[in-house]
């Protein structure tokens, strides 16, 4: 089960993360030898792309200055 971050803080503006996210899944990485918790996103007209979910969080974290 993946939990995503409540929220992200942009310029005093609260942004839903859930909005940015269209599908998630499971995938083996063989270079780490583990699954991996992945996240679809896709932020402006860009095509959706796959990114780890500790990425997401690291961006949120990012964002807020590791604030919530």
């Amino acid at each position: 089960m993946i939990v995503l971050p409540l929220s992200f803080h942009c310029l005093n503006n609260m942004i839903n993360p859930i909005s940015f996210v269209k599908n998630t899944r499971i995938s083996y990485s063989k270079s780490l030898e583990r699954n991996i918790n992945e996240v679809q996103v896709q932020f402006n007209d860009e095509p959706h792309t796959w990114i780890p979910y500790d990425t997401l969080i690291a961006i949120d974290r990012m964002i807020t200055n590791g604030k919530k």
